[in-house]
């Protein structure tokens, strides 16, 4: 895997940081949290996990 890739997918899997400080202030937890918590280790596969993250104000 690429440096290139790996740094994208990174930063697509953190979301938009300016909503977390909100959700940590109400104790919750972000989409990507809850599905961890929902669903088996490696049973599901992200599509679309690029959309939209290189837009800055996007989540």
């Amino acid at each position: 895997m690429s440096s290139r890739y790996r740094e994208l997918r990174e930063k697509a899997r953190k979301g938009g940081t300016r909503y977390l400080p909100k959700l940590r202030e109400q104790h919750k937890l972000t989409a990507r949290e809850r599905l961890d918590l929902l669903l088996e280790k490696d049973s599901f596969v992200e599509d679309g996990l690029f959309a939209n993250v290189l837009a800055e104000e996007l989540p």
